[in-house]
Parts: structure tokens; C-alpha cells; sequence
């Protein structure tokens, strides 16, 4: 698959994820697939799934640090060639940052 998988840790914060979501696809070159990491525990579980759609993953997590939910999330998505980790509060304003992004067989990071 020569997709990107962008990992997102988020926590209580779904409107800020929305707009890291929004300006993520909307400045992508490419196809890419988002997989956001919430707790179940999470007060806003709910209003994360409103965002769900075709190209968003809601992945529940269990306990662990967030390097360990990353970690965790990574191994669950092995199909995928690319992966990237960013937060609930990145905004994207780049056009094809994603295609800057893909370094087969490592985890990339914006900077």
C-alpha cells in the first residue's frame, strides 16, 4: 500500500483534531489515512467518532504511555508503507507535505 498512515495521540480535544484532520487532507498530494489513538475512557468518544469518515481510523486505546499507544497503534498497521506521527494540534499548511513525509521503513515527523 503506498499510502501514508498519519498516527494521532489525542485526548479531550476532538475540535482541535477536526482542524489538524481538515488541513490534512486538504494540503495532501496524495492519499492518506489518519488513524487517531483515543482512550475509551475519553469524555468526548463520542464527538471523535463524528469524525470519523472513509480516510479516518478511530483506534481505541487501552493503557500505556503514548510512546507505548504509538507503539501499539504502529504494530495494528503493518499494511501500510509510510507512517507519520503528529498531534491533535498540528495544522497542516504545507501543500505535499505527505509526499516529503514517505521514508520507507521509518516513522516520520514534521518539524
Amino acid at each position: 500500500m503506498n499510502t501514508l498512515l498519519l498516527i494521532c495521540p489525542t485526548k479531550n480535544r476532538p475540535k482541535r483534531c477536526k482542524e489538524m484532520i481538515e488541513s490534512a487532507l486538504k494540503t495532501a498530494t496524495e492519499p492518506i489515512k489518519i488513524m487517531l489513538i483515543v482512550d475509551t475512557n475519553d469524555a468526548y468518544w463520542v464527538d471523535y467518532e463524528k469524525v470519523q469518515r472513509e480516510n479516518i481510523i478511530i483506534f481505541p486505546a487501552l493503557i500505556g504511555t503514548v510512546t507505548q499507544k504509538i507503539n501499539i497503534t504502529f504494530n495494528a498497521a503493518r499494511q501500510f508503507d509510510f507512517y507519520s506521527v503528529t498531534n491533535d494540534d498540528f495544522i497542516y499548511w504545507t501543500q505535499g507535505w505527505d509526499v516529503k513525509l514517505k521514508n520507507k521503513g521509518k516513522i516520520s515527523y514534521v518539524d
